[in-house]
């Protein structure tokens, strides 16, 4: 399986300092069907964060299946 790494900083203050966003949901889906996506903590694919998954910080950083 090919995976990718998918790395997303939420949001930035006017003077570039991270604003935490906790308690947002996030639902990653494969682009056409709208399947809800496998997703990965790590190249290893041993364990993932679920989908959705709750935000806990300023920033995502998952792997998926990009051949979905």
């Amino acid at each position: 399986m090919a995976l990718g790494i998918f790395e997303l900083d939420l949001l930035r203050d006017d003077s570039g300092n991270a604003v935490i966003l906790t308690g947002a949901v996030v639902t990653v889906t494969i682009e056409g069907s709208g399947v809800a996506a496998t997703l990965y903590d790590d190249i290893s694919e041993t364990s993932g964060p679920g989908n959705p998954f709750n935000v806990t910080g300023s920033s995502i950083v998952f792997y998926a299946d990009q051949a979905n």
